[in-house]
């Protein structure tokens, strides 16, 4: 008999498109790596952001203008957590080491359990939090982190991680309400990434030791345009319209497969070698997502 697309369950199709996100978000990491060579960091969010407005607009031209106050505050919140998620990493990654900042990024899968129960109180299955267990172990072994001691860096990125599961927790949240406007959702996250952006080049860029540059080059262009055209808007795009028909605690799970990607093509594109340990870290966070995902149904297959 032959597959179809249309007979895969909501979730389960849901969950596979998001993973697809979690891809092209792991790709931005060799690609923003070449790209800061040739821009100063806030520009280049400013400029990614600026862009993905700009075309947002052009795709929705109806969308500024159907706004209303019952999508200013989600639209704005999300806009926030999402801003300051992306600040306090840029911020935190010029005092720590990348394997740390991948690592401390990570730890939202831990996080949005625990802050589930309070905003949203959603509950979750016991499946799930091993996942997310086996999935942590998985991140530590894939960072190469070693223990070392916490300096400011990695106190910025955990203040990250923590915005970062704020985020997903109230996507779920204002996206599962009767009569949400995803469209006003995404564009309102867009604009505050936009507004607040601006003076951030100064505060951030202006003020650091590599100050406020641009240097306009083929692969300073080919990977803007990837990091805005496809992470950005069509990467909000799916996140914002798909998550809600999942759980926030495998939305986490899913989307920190960004590392695992990202390890896979800085080898591809960088030349980055994985060692053993971290292999067996990728097999780790492979092993945490089956659980979560296979568990409940195979469970009631043979009880059934």
């Amino acid at each position: 008999m032959a597959f179809r697309i249309s007979e895969i369950p909501k979730q389960s199709k849901a969950e596979l498109i998001l993973l697809i996100v979690a891809l092209n978000w792991g790709l931005t990491f060799p690609f923003t790596k070449i790209m800061l060579e040739f821009i100063s960091p806030a520009l280049s969010v400013l400029i990614r952001f600026s862009i993905t407005i700009g075309i947002f607009i052009l795709l929705f031209p109806s969308v500024p203008g159907s706004l209303n106050k019952h999508d200013l505050k989600p639209g704005l919140l999300l806009g926030i957590f999402l801003f300051a998620g992306f600040i306090t990493q840029t911020i935190g990654m010029s005092y720590t080491t990348a394997s740390k900042a991948g690592f401390i990024t990570g730890t939202y899968i831990l996080m949005v359990p625990a802050l589930q129960l309070f905003i949203s109180k959603r509950k979750f299955m016991p499946e799930n939090i091993a996942g997310v267990i086996i999935s942590t172990t998985g991140l530590f072994l894939l960072s190469g982190m070693g223990i070392d001691e916490i300096n400011t860096g990695d106190v910025l990125v955990l203040i990250c991680a923590a915005f970062y599961a704020l985020h997903i927790i109230y996507l779920d949240k204002f996206s599962r309400r009767d009569g949400a406007n995803i469209n006003a959702l995404i564009f309102l996250q867009f604009a505050v990434m936009v507004l607040f952006s601006i003076p951030s080049v100064w505060l951030f860029d202006h003020y650091s030791n590599l100050g406020i540059f641009i240097t306009i080059s083929p692969a300073l262009i080919g990977t803007i345009l990837f990091n805005t055209l496809i992470a950005t808007l069509l990467g909000f795009i799916l996140v914002n319209r798909f998550q809600r028909y999942t759980l926030p605690v495998k939305a986490a799970l899913i989307y920190s497969f960004e590392q695992v990607f990202a390890a896979i093509f800085a080898y591809l594109i960088l030349s980055e070698l994985l060692s053993s340990i971290q292999i067996t870290g990728c097999l780790f966070m492979l092993t945490g997502l089956a659980v979560s995902e296979f568990y409940r149904p195979l469970f009631k297959k043979q009880t059934t």
